[in-house]
């Protein structure tokens, strides 16, 4: 394994800082001990594992099984719901936002978040799409917005990262970067994780916003960590530019696995059993063992004819879905990587796909959001939204939240 590479914070780089206390543990599913969480061993949790979890969620503020508080619903980044939607979705409302929306929803409670093109973070009411707040950020924001414990935390393009009460839309504080925060945030007890341009994931004190440590790796660090929990403690998994998938302790900022990915990722990485699922710009897919740093298996996107792969990956337990840029959703047998169907849109898909009640929902460049059967690879709905659709959906309290290039969010339900 290469020494591990992590720095301390330089003067200057808080801006502000917000005293408070009372920050827990983001646990929407994340964590639980239980089922498909990320796991010491391939699926079930050892004992020491367990005690290690048991200790971190004692004090910790769970969010329902209803909500959706971050990017891909849990910092595993599964892209899996427990909860259901109606079988036959209806449009209930429609906002028009300044500037167009990349940035993932978060659904937390009565309220949705969403981060816009121009400059902007926006909190509207679920129940029918009306304003509450808007806060001015200094550049785009593309990345999805994390809420926890009553913050939302939040970059954007300038490098600029806020902690943002949620509640009355004021900032708490605020952490510079060197360079662009295109990646989403993840909340582990007191630590906030967040990866920037400047080749760096930073970990920062939930209360404060102070730095606690800086891992420096050989390029832009794109994609949002996901949480592990292997044997000896908890890791931050990264994949970026270097063309690396890292494993990052979370309490010291060192190095505990290096795997390659074989090309730049744009992908986050999401995380079962172990194991990292991430697809990179060349196409090929790959699991990838987080204690060894080997290949469990890689689906070479040449031998595949697939274009290059920007969302991240939806992990059940027996399979893997994920779109690629030229228009299609392959379902991967999870143990194997063999293609079980592939689906194909009528557009590229860098829209990350969520996995509902034994259904694939997923938004494309041709303006369209889809559902397709997750067993069978069949399309069983399919909405015309208008504007390329690179958002992904966001599935809480019975709704799905989507946003459109054109500055359109919708919301489904029934």
């Amino acid at each position: 394994m290469k020494e591990a590479r992590s720095q301390k914070p330089e003067a200057g780089s808080l801006r502000r800082g917000f005293n408070s206390s009372g920050y827990w543990l983001l646990a929407s599913g994340v964590l639980l001990l239980c089922g498909y969480i990320v796991g010491c061993g391939e699926d079930t949790q050892p004992s020491s594992c367990v005690k290690q979890l048991r200790g971190a969620l004692a004090s910790a503020e769970i969010q329902t099984p209803q909500d959706w508080p971050s990017f891909r619903g849990d910092p595993q980044l599964s892209g899996v719901v427990t909860g259901k939607l109606p079988e036959k979705l209806e449009q209930l409302w429609k906002a028009d936002l300044k500037g167009g929306i990349e940035s993932t929803a978060a659904i937390v409670g009565d309220r949705v978040y969403v981060g816009t093109r121009k400059d902007r973070l926006v909190a509207l009411k679920l129940d029918n799409g009306e304003p509450v707040w808007e806060f001015k950020t200094k550049d785009s924001v593309t990345a999805a917005p994390c809420v926890v414990g009553g913050r939302v935390f939040i970059g954007d393009e300038s490098g600029m990262f806020y902690a943002i009460d949620a509640e009355k839309g004021t900032e708490l504080w605020q952490f510079e970067a060197k360079d662009k925060i295109l990646a989403s945030a993840v909340v582990v007890g007191d630590s906030v994780l967040v990866g920037s341009y400047d080749r760096s994931l930073h970990c920062l004190d939930v209360a404060s916003g102070e730095e606690k440590w800086r891992f420096l790796a050989d390029a832009q660090v794109h994609g949002s960590p996901s949480v592990a929990v292997l044997e000896d403690g908890m890791v931050a998994v990264i994949a970026g530019c270097d063309r690396r998938v890292r494993a990052v302790d979370i309490k010291t900022g060192k190095e505990r696995s290096d795997a390659s990915a074989d090309d730049a990722c744009s992908a986050s990485p999401a995380v079962r059993g172990g194991n990292a699922y991430v697809g990179n710009l060349k196409g090929d897919f790959l699991s990838i063992n987080l204690k060894t740093g080997e290949h469990n298996w890689k689906a070479d996107g040449e031998e595949m004819e697939t274009g290059s792969i920007s969302a991240s990956a939806a992990v059940t337990e027996d399979a893997v879905f994920v779109g690629t840029q030229d228009n299609k959703m392959i379902r991967f047998d999870r143990k194997t990587g063999n293609i079980d169907w592939t689906f194909t849109a009528r557009g590229s898909i860098e829209s990350s796909a969520v996995v509902v009640d034994g259904r694939v929902y997923f938004g494309a460049s041709d303006g369209a959001v889809y559902a397709v059967d997750a067993a069978k690879g069949e399309q069983v709905w399919k909405f015309v939204v208008g504007g390329s659709v690179k958002a992904s959906p966001a599935v809480g309290q019975g709704r799905l939240v989507i946003g459109t290039s054109q500055g359109a969010l919708y919301c489904f339900g029934k």
